[in-house]
Order: C-alpha cells, then sequence, then structure tokens
C-alpha cells in the first residue's frame, strides 16, 4: 500500500476507486437493459472452465453429512432442518436469529460443495435449486427490509457460495441460458452492494473481512464480467488495511479481545493469501506469528481458553496443538493484555486488555487455571447467541443470559460495589504489566483501569507454582471505604464444600484442590437465578450449564487481599510480609518466601524455603 491519505482503514485512492465502481456497477445492475446484460454474461458463465477446487477451505464430512444435505437435510447451528425449495427464507422456527441469519448465508450448502468437488452430480444439482430459489425470492438487494440477509458479512458469504455453485453448475451443464442470467445478475448485485460497503467506511471488523473475501472469490470465478478487477481491487486494499488494524503485527495477536477469533482471523488470511496467489510476504510473515500465538491460546486438553467470546468448548485446529506442545515458559503478549504461563500439563493464562469494543467482556485481571488434566478456574465462555426467546427451563431470557456472560461477575473478577465494569468508556489498551519467573514460580502483574471512575485503584499480582498453587495478590487504594467482591469460576464437575476460610474442591476422578482467603467469608453460587451466579455456556440453545462460582466479599478503604488456589488435598496459606515479599505455606511443607521486584515490564521471582 502506498503513503496516500488514509481513512477508515482505505487510502483515499481506493476509496475513490471504489465510489466510481459502486456507482458503474449499480448503473449496471439498475440501469442497463437488463435482458441484455443479463444475455451477455450468461454466455460467457456458460463457456467459462470448470473450476476444481473451492477457493476457500470446505470439509471434509462425514459421508452420512453428504447424504442427508443431498437428501435436503441442513444442520444449522447444530439444528436439524429439512430445506427444501421453495425455502421460506424468512422463517426462524427456532426463535434464534443467529440461526436465521446462518440460513441466509448459505455456508450450510458446503456438504453439497464437497460432495459435488468429488463427483456427485446430485449433489450440485441440489445446491443450484436451492441457490436460484435464494435469487429468485431476492432479486435486488434489501438492507433495510431484509436486514438478516443483507449484512457485509452475510452477503460476504453467500456471494462466496452462489459465485463458485454459478460457476460449476454451468460447466456441468446444470444450468439453462436464463438460470446462468439469473446467477450473474445475482453476483453483480451482491458485488454492488459489498462495493458499496467497502466504500462507506466505519468501524473495521471481522465482518469486513468476510465481506471482502466475497468480493475476492467472486472477481475470480467471475473475471470475464466488467468490474471484476475492480471488486478485487477494492476487495484487496481494504482486506490488508482492515487485518493490520485487527491483529498486532509484532505478536501476531488478534485484538478483539477474544482467542476463538484468531482462528477465524487466520483462516481469513490463509484464504486472502491463497486468492491473491501468495505474493503477500509481509502478511505471510503475519500469518505465521499468528499460528504461533493461537498456540499460547490452547490449553493442554487441545481446546482454546474460553477468553471473552470464545466458546467454551472450542478445540484448536491441528496446527496450533502440535505447536503448544512445543511451548514452555511465558508469552511476549503484555502489550496486547494477556499474559500465558505453561509447563507440561500445567497451564495459567491472565487477561486484561481494551482495544477494540467488538467481543469485549468485563473481564478486567481474570484468569483460567488447567492443571491435572482438568479446568480448575475457567471464564464463562461465548454468551448465549442462539439460545431461543424467552424463558426456557427456568433460565432468563436470552438479553439477560447474555449481558450476565459478559458481565464481571461471569469471571474470576474483583468488582467494587456489586458493580459491573463500565464497558461504555473509550478503549485503554493493555493493563496487564509485567512478567517473569525464578526458582519455578510465574509472577504477572496487571491493573484494572475500569473501577477508577468509582475511585479505587486496583493492581493485582498472581504468583503461580505449575502442579502446586496460585497466590493472587489484590491491593486497592481508594479513598473511601468500598465493598469488595472477588469472584472465582470453578471448573464444571468440580464439587465445592465450605470449610471455615477453606473451600475444598473435588470431582469423580480424582482431582482434589482448596481456595483459602483471610479476608472474606466464602460463599458459593451453583446455578443460582437471584442473583444470576454460578453458570458456564456449554454451547448451543438454552445452553446455560451449572457450576461452581465462588465469592469472596470484604469492607475496607485501602486493602491487600490475598487468596490461593492450591493444587492438592491441603491448603495453601499465604501472607505478606513486606511491599514485595510473601511467604507461601503448605500445610504439611515448609514454607517459602517469595521475593518479586519489577523492573519496567519484567518481573525478576526469588523464592527459598524457610528453616
Amino acid at each position: 500500500m502506498g503513503r496516500g491519505a488514509v481513512h477508515n482503514g482505505v487510502p483515499a485512492r481506493s476509496r475513490a476507486r471504489a465510489a466510481v465502481g459502486v456507482a458503474a456497477l449499480i448503473c449496471c445492475v439498475l440501469c442497463a437493459p437488463a435482458p441484455a446484460t443479463a444475455s451477455s454474461g450468461a454466455a460467457r458463465l456458460l463457456r467459462a472452465r470448470c473450476p476444481h477446487h473451492f477457493a476457500l477451505p470446505v470439509g471434509p464430512f462425514a459421508h452420512r453429512r453428504v447424504a442427508a444435505a443431498e437428501r435436503g437435510v441442513a444442520f444449522i447451528l447444530g439444528k436439524r432442518r429439512r430445506l427444501n425449495p421453495p425455502i421460506d427464507w424468512h422463517q426462524n422456527p427456532f426463535h434464534s436469529y443467529p440461526w436465521q441469519k446462518k440460513l441466509n448465508e448459505l455456508d450450510w450448502l458446503d456438504p453439497l460443495i464437497y460432495a459435488d468437488l468429488r463427483g456427485h452430480k446430485r449433489a450440485m444439482r441440489r445446491a443450484r435449486n436451492v441457490v436460484l430459489d435464494w435469487i429468485r425470492q431476492n432479486p435486488t438487494a434489501d438492507p433495510h427490509g431484509f436486514r438478516t440477509a443483507w449484512e457485509q458479512k452475510r452477503a460476504g458469504d453467500r456471494l462466496s457460495r452462489i459465485a463458485f455453485i454459478g460457476r460449476r453448475a454451468a460447466c456441468e451443464g446444470l444450468l439453462s441460458h436464463h438460470q446462468a442470467g439469473q446467477i450473474v445478475r445475482s453476483v453483480r448485485v451482491h458485488a454492488a452492494f459489498l462495493l458499496h460497503e467497502a466504500s462507506a467506511g466505519g468501524q473495521v471488523t471481522n465482518h469486513g473481512l468476510l465481506r471482502d473475501q466475497g468480493l475476492l472469490v467472486a472477481a475470480r470465478y467471475y473475471g470475464f464480467l466488467g468490474g471484476a478487477s475492480r471488486w478485487r481491487s477494492v476487495a484487496a486494499n481494504r482486506f490488508e488495511a482492515a487485518i493490520r488494524t485487527l491483529v498486532d503485527g509484532k505478536t501476531g495477536v488478534h485484538l478483539e479481545h477474544t482467542p476463538g477469533y484468531e482462528q477465524k482471523t487466520i483462516e481469513h488470511l490463509q484464504a486472502f493469501l491463497n486468492l491473491m496467489g501468495g505474493h503477500q510476504p509481509k502478511l505471510a510473515r503475519l500469518l505465521k506469528k499468528m499460528k504461533q500465538a493461537d498456540g499460547w491460546f490452547t490449553m493442554p486438553d487441545g481446546d482454546i481458553v474460553p477468553i471473552a467470546d470464545t466458546p467454551f468448548f472450542k478445540q484448536a485446529p491441528p496446527y496450533a496443538r502440535r505447536i503448544a506442545k512445543g511451548l514452555s515458559g511465558l508469552t511476549h503478549f503484555l502489550r496486547d493484555g494477556f499474559a500465558i504461563a505453561r509447563r507440561d500439563n500445567s497451564y495459567f493464562a491472565a487477561v486484561a486488555g481494551y482495544h477494540r469494543a467488538a467481543h469485549k467482556h468485563a473481564d478486567e485481571l481474570s484468569f483460567d487455571l488447567f492443571e491435572s488434566g482438568r479446568r480448575v478456574i475457567v471464564d464463562t465462555g461465548r454468551r448465549d447467541h442462539t439460545q431461543v426467546a424467552g424463558k426456557a427451563r427456568g433460565l432468563p431470557g436470552p438479553i439477560t443470559t447474555a449481558a450476565f456472560t459478559k458481565s464481571s461477575f461471569a469471571h474470576s473478577t474483583l468488582v467494587v460495589d456489586g458493580r459491573s465494569f463500565d464497558l461504555n468508556r473509550p478503549p485503554y489498551g493493555s493493563a496487564m504489566d509485567a512478567e517473569g519467573a525464578g526458582d519455578g514460580w510465574f509472577a504477572i502483574l496487571g491493573h484494572n483501569p475500569l473501577v477508577r471512575s468509582q475511585g479505587v485503584r486496583h493492581q493485582r499480582l498472581w504468583l503461580y507454582k505449575p502442579g502446586r498453587a496460585v497466590v493472587i495478590v489484590d491491593r486497592l487504594r481508594a479513598s473511601r471505604k468500598h465493598t469488595y467482591s472477588r469472584y472465582l469460576q470453578v471448573g464444571p464437575g468440580i464439587h465445592a464444600r465450605r470449610d471455615h476460610h477453606v473451600v475444598r474442591l473435588h470431582d469423580r476422578h480424582g482431582f482434589h484442590g482448596t481456595i483459602w482467603s483471610r479476608d472474606g467469608k466464602p460463599r458459593l453460587y451453583d446455578g443460582s437465578l437471584h442473583p444470576l451466579r454460578g453458570w458456564y455456556v456449554r454451547g448451543g440453545f438454552n445452553s446455560l450449564t451449572p457450576r461452581v462460582t465462588e465469592r469472596l466479599q470484604s469492607r475496607g478503604r485501602n486493602s491487600r487481599l490475598i487468596a490461593t488456589v492450591g493444587l492438592g488435598r491441603r491448603p495453601v496459606l499465604a501472607h505478606a510480609t513486606g511491599r514485595s515479599a510473601y511467604i507461601v505455606h503448605v500445610r504439611g511443607g515448609r514454607p517459602v518466601k517469595i521475593e518479586v521486584n519489577r523492573h519496567g515490564h519484567r518481573l525478576r521471582v526469588h523464592a527459598r524455603r524457610l528453616r
């Protein structure tokens, strides 16, 4: 890209070209004589060579899934639905807006594309029928009347499928001249809409990547149409500008606060490089960094750590699992709001960052702990987008559910006076301050800028020894007294019981652990509705599932609150012996004195056993 003026991530020259392209395409689509336009494009489509692969990743799909798709059975967000043309594209049988959106994206046709590429002509006939049905019922862009379908991500995904299926059906002799004209007209309508979206500016999100991906796919398969080169030019410029906005170029970390979107963006970038012919060395290097980062976000069980909008159970791709096996020590992601420590089968991840509003949760200074083959302390996961409307099984409605899973009460945070953190504030960047390791211990330091509006300064230090314990030190400063509530989200399947200042943890597989704090009486929630506490998002429809959440509540002005998570039957006790020294004691063993000294972004950690 050049050094010219840039607005909303798009160079001024590119925006000008895009604007001209929008006008030209809209004129072509809406003003030119329809039969001549359709006839010319249709003839070229019917003469075009047959593409031997889809430009986007597709499959593999099990034989049963393909057979069901060929019979007209679609699987959308885990729900089985028979969809034979004519299809009601406004239907919402599960009272789920996300399901309705996925219906109109047409990516549920991918099993048919997969089957067609392996010689199943029956699959392409069904895919053709569905695409033509959608086009007949939606001949023009209608972003105001049918917003479910005419949004940039959904239109981009749909254009990719319409473009490829139309091209394959034509070369396989499955399209009449009239049907080919319908395909060409729809491709032009989608391209004009997406070009307008690309030139209109607005916030850069991952949806824009899919918008431009759709334009690039259409340009590849319909390069014989006038304007296709402009689709490619505008989409390529916009995509490259967006990826550099969404991803930290130094670390490869996606800045929408959600490790699950790291994987999605890797897929989009890989597809972009393939569509551009791979002649993008800088972006290829960025892709390599992103895959390395994806390895750090992969827990020992092979799932992506469920921070923010990452689903609770989301398996990492094979490359990330391979990378994760070779990682040990600390990350270098402080600038992005993450700190991760791992060793063998032990994993700890802390978060405090706010770069973009998309997918942001009120989870400052929350953390995830994986030990002994299981999740011990773990975030709640992606809010329940797919929950049906109204109440189900006594649970609150989807709006309340989404608000809870984004709130501080669904994360292992410290809240002031019972208030979730206010996200209606400008992004502050990263609040992870320093990290270091020494004598078998990891140390991570961060602060929470979002409680300053309440007159409180909060800094949290974690001391973590894999396989043994986590010590959580919260230092608070305020001009008046406040109520401080610390939440710990216990992993599903772990049972808990109170024993004075200790909460004892165990599961049926032999895991034992403890949570201890001298400050504040522990209270346990397990699927509580009033208040809404003690849940995680299992996934799918009506998916809030009970789990134990512990609350430690105390009142004070200037406080240093210490809690521990012990990994074993015996509780771990800890207390401060100065500003930067702590005594950690596991009953039955010798106490350890840990000294932590900060030098910029590095923490020096020294631990020694006491007599």
